[in-house]
């Protein structure tokens, strides 16, 4: 019985794919269960994640593109900032340009700003949007930006020209690479670089650089116990705090942008969604 078993199984989650995949079903579905209840968000999550998302994507696009005909963050602490026509963000576009992206770290990035540091290093940096915004906001600030990837390199550099921003960029940070760098007085080194940050930070680099800040994105579901270990890394000579990201239903839910208004609630999902695997958390070690 059991591979007829596995057999249904597999043809039932075919069918619910295929349904909340149809636009129409969907918004029967949507009206039906409400939003936000558990059932609605498990629906609404994997509708998102299949491909194509849709027949009515292409609309959706044209919709978006009509919200922010000038390509430029709304909202935030990089607001102003221009995204060129081509950037390598993809999906996490509709949020930066919008200004909710990483929204649970817009205190502590507001407070950097204010200290106005040294210098910024940005350790898997993407098309750029935290070194030019930070490159922005700090004029007389140094900015570091790595990135493995060519093509996000290559957008960093070219958002960094649209904005006016002068970024230093290079390709693998490691160890020597960052103890290599004069950060000046008082640095911050921001680093999301996927689980690399178990290989970068130890207790040893906390002391080398102890009058400089880092705001680390722990990756603990590529290494459980990322955030522990960073934490350990910096207690000594930083003063840490943790910072817990923000489920993506319920930004969808609960941010309220004006530039939301006329969108339902997928559509709204769609716009705030940062597609991250798990609950992120992020380690701010500030110097003592």
């Amino acid at each position: 019985m059991l591979p007829v078993a596995c057999g249904l199984q597999g043809w039932m989650k075919k069918l619910v794919q295929q349904a909340i995949r149809n636009d129409t079903v969907w918004r029967c579905i949507d009206r039906a269960l409400g939003s936000g209840g558990p059932l609605h968000r498990k629906l609404l999550r994997s509708r998102s994640r299949l491909p194509g998302y849709g027949p009515e994507r292409e609309a959706f696009v044209a919709k978006f593109g009509k919200a922010f005909p000038q390509r430029a963050v709304c909202h935030g602490p990089f607001a102003g900032m221009r995204y060129p026509e081509e950037d390598e963000s993809g999906r996490t576009v509709y949020p930066k340009l919008l200004g909710s992206y990483e929204r649970e770290l817009g205190e502590v990035i507001e407070s950097v700003i204010a200290r106005q540091p040294s210098a910024i290093v940005d350790i898997g940096c993407a098309e750029g949007y935290y070194a030019v915004g930070f490159g922005m906001r700090c004029p007389d600030t140094r900015i570091f930006a790595f990135d493995n990837n060519d093509v996000a390199r290559a957008c960093c550099e070219a958002m960094a020209q649209l904005n006016g921003v002068e970024v230093r960029t290079g390709e693998f940070c490691d160890r020597e690479t960052l103890l290599g760098l004069d950060l000046g007085e008082r640095g911050l080194v921001f680093s999301d670089c996927e689980g690399y940050e178990n290989k970068l930070f130890d207790r040893s680099v906390a002391e080398r650089m102890a009058v400089h800040d880092f705001l680390i994105e722990a990756h603990d579901f590529i290494e459980p116990g990322t955030t522990e270990r960073m934490l350990e890394a910096f207690d000594a000579t930083h003063d840490c705090r943790v910072i817990e990201s923000v489920d993506d239903l319920d930004k969808a839910s609960g941010y309220d942008f004006p530039e939301l208004d006329g969108f339902e609630f997928g559509e709204r999902y769609e716009m705030l969604a940062e597609w991250r695997p798990e609950t992120m958390r992020w380690v701010y070690a500030e110097a003592k």
